[in-house]
């Protein structure tokens, strides 16, 4: 029989490093109509189920946080499912489903709060329907509260410029990500969160090749090829791909897919590199990209 992993975390850090304890999660027949089994994430965000190869409809509770609706899971062999949750406190959702709510903080030198700094904000898809509607106004005025907060709505998937207040003439342009909730500094200074592959390490033969879907996930959640690259008229991959040895593998990849080749026995890594230009933070802690492991026999 099967084992089912469930795998729940505070989707506040895009890097998936907070587990989350405690998440209850139900699971249904397919139809949604007879309860079979419940169970708690433990320390590790993790709970294990054993089903027979069927169908089943799953759902997730935690006090304080936003799981997302039920969804459906096909079981034919053991497998782990992601379970993110909003920390309704962190970040705070959009009440309506085109909207993403940005919300954070803003600092000054010395680190204190600031108050009263505008963000003044235009959008650049001056043509667009949202939810059925003309989008009129283009341009969005946010100020920080007396502890330094923003909160307001932005469209899901539009693209925006940026001027802050004491950031002098700097325009910063971003993307929003179809997501109900992210944070003000992810989303306008983002940077690669992770690369979801959909297998994490291949054994070839010499000579043979494989292909590995790979997806990026920036931190303020946008998923895939971004459309703000500088210097660039159509969206574009976050990351490139390098083989840490050529003599055991080479890769090219497009469109999501990396193509893997086999050259010669021995083992190497596909590494990510991140195309986006990091903002300088304090500390330095952007997380390391897990690469493909590459297993090539004679």
């Amino acid at each position: 029989m099967p084992s089912v992993t469930f795998y729940a975390y505070d989707s506040s850090e895009p890097d998936r490093s907070i587990a989350l304890e405690g998440v209850t999660v139900f699971v249904f027949t397919v139809d949604g109509a007879t309860f079979l089994d419940s169970g708690d994430t433990d320390a590790s965000g993790e709970v294990v189920f054993e089903l027979p190869n069927a169908s089943y409809w799953v759902r997730f509770f935690k006090a304080g946080f936003s799981l997302g609706k039920r969804f459906r899971i096909e079981v034919t062999e053991d497998g782990t499912y992601d379970v993110p949750g909003l920390n309704l406190d962190l970040q705070p959702p959009a009440t309506l489903s085109n909207l993403c709510r940005v919300s954070g903080y803003v600092v000054g030198a010395a680190g204190q709060y600031l108050p009263d700094v505008t963000l003044e904000i235009m959008l650049l898809d001056y043509v667009r329907i949202t939810a059925g509607m003309a989008t009129g106004n283009a341009k969005i005025i946010a100020v920080s509260d007396s502890v330094g907060y923003f909160e307001f709505d932005l469209i899901r998937k539009a693209r925006y410029d940026a001027v802050i207040e004491s950031y002098g003439d700097q325009v910063f342009s971003f993307a929003v990500p179809d997501l109900p909730a992210t944070g003000l500094t992810r989303l306008i200074w983002p940077y690669v969160a992770r690369v979801d592959l959909t297998q994490t390490s291949v054994a070839l033969e010499v000579g043979e090749d494989v292909e590995v879907g790979y997806s990026s996930v920036l931190s303020s959640g946008w998923v895939g090829k971004y459309p703000m690259i500088p210097e660039t008229d159509d969206p574009a991959e976050v990351v490139g791909a390098k083989s840490s040895d050529v003599a055991v593998a080479t890769v090219a990849q497009k469109d999501g897919v990396l193509t893997v080749t086999a050259i010669g026995a021995g083992t190497c890594e596909i590494n990510f590199i991140s195309k986006l230009t990091a903002a300088r933070r304090t500390p330095e802690s952007l997380p390391t990209l897990e690469p493909l492991m590459v297993v090539v026999n004679e």
